[in-house]
């Protein structure tokens, strides 16, 4: 069984929190060790944590689109001739 580089693993560390991706931050390591164990090709353990941090952000929102909890909602615009005929 290989392992990651502690350089490597640093850098992948510093990588992952630059592009914001939290969900595979959390679980690459472990992915990584499994993915060795069982000798996976580089494109299914890809495959796995791009899964991985999809899901978790489904999970943190599950209604993105849907308006903020006291937020008030956006002013319908108006044009200028809908302000001359007043």
């Amino acid at each position: 069984m290989r392992t990651t580089d502690p350089g490597d693993a640093a850098r992948i560390e510093l990588l992952l929190a630059e592009l914001r991706l939290p969900a595979i931050k959390l679980v690459w390591a472990s992915l990584a060790a499994q993915a060795d164990k069982e000798g996976w090709p580089a494109g299914r353990f890809l495959a796995a944590l791009a899964e991985h941090e999809i899901a978790e952000r489904s999970r943190r929102r599950p209604n993105a689109t849907s308006p903020k909890p006291g937020c008030r909602p956006a002013r319908p615009s108006t044009d200028s001739t809908s302000r001359l005929s007043q």
